[in-house]
């Protein structure tokens, strides 16, 4: 009889939103939930109730954060809602690559956990792949076909940018929602078009243009797309996974290959 694994409570701490899901043998278990955590005065309690909901319940936790402030409030949830202590990718576990970085203490886990989870999708194992994350910031990656990360390059995201323009300007107006109903017109009639077609139009060249570079040091790469704006901003071919760091952090717990996901 197969050996059925112990489920995974798998956590994405990014700057805006945690992302949450569980995994059992390195498989997605229903849906990927986002909590917001901008405010963390009240994230340690969102937290907590969305792990006492979560079906099936977790028997270990695995986390890849880029928000040290919130790493306690998070396993404090943990402890409180299902009596586990999570870890944390490159403080406390390996990730299955070789970080060939300068300093594995300033990589952002999420990079990483991205990384895996690519190598981790079917048909990629093999091949060398340009990894891109298109949240608050845009980061592109190298990994090898040998499994070694080489780094890459980090760049502001459209809702970031948006905030700039709007921050340090006297009169531009706040365009968060640019380009996510529609795609905007190159040449804007006003002002609020013209932001439209700055941040997003600006975005995909620069996305473009890193993946292009990155793409020079490595034989005939796959590029493989996440986050929030990847569907807006990544180039054509890309193959996207909402769930890409998510499912790096199964991969590296589980080991293996990892099922896509795909409800978020």
């Amino acid at each position: 009889m197969a050996r059925i694994e112990a489920p995974l409570l798998a956590v994405d701490l990014g700057n805006s939103a945690a992302k949450v899901a569980v995994y059992r043998s390195a498989v997605l278990k229903g849906r990927v939930v986002r909590v917001a955590t901008e405010d963390g005065r009240t994230a340690r309690a969102a937290l907590t109730r969305l792990f006492r909901s979560l079906r099936p319940r977790p028997a270990a936790a695995l986390v890849a954060s880029v928000r040290p402030d919130l790493d306690a409030a998070l396993s404090a949830a943990a402890r409180s809602a299902l009596g586990i202590d999570p870890l944390f990718l490159l403080r406390e576990v390996r990730p299955p690559l070789k970080l060939l970085v300068r300093s594995v203490q300033t990589l952002g886990a999420d990079r990483v956990a991205a990384a895996a989870g690519a190598r981790a999708l079917s048909g990629l194992d093999r091949r060398d792949i340009v990894v891109l994350d298109c949240g608050s910031a845009v980061t592109c990656d190298a990994v090898t076909r040998r499994g070694e990360f080489r780094g890459g390059a980090i760049a502001p995201g459209l809702g970031l940018a948006a905030r700039a323009l709007h921050e340090f300007t006297a009169a531009l107006p706040l365009v968060l929602d640019a380009g996510r109903r529609r795609s905007p017109r190159a040449i804007g009639r006003d002002t609020r078009e013209a932001l439209e077609s700055g941040l997003v139009h600006g975005m995909r060249g620069l996305v473009a243009g890193l993946v292009a570079e990155i793409s020079r040091g490595l034989v005939w790469p796959a590029l493989v797309a996440t986050g929030g704006d990847a569907r807006l901003l990544a180039p054509d071919g890309a193959r996207v996974d909402p769930a890409l760091t998510l499912g790096g952090l199964a991969a590296t717990h589980f080991g293996g290959a990892v099922r896509a996901a795909s409800r978020v």
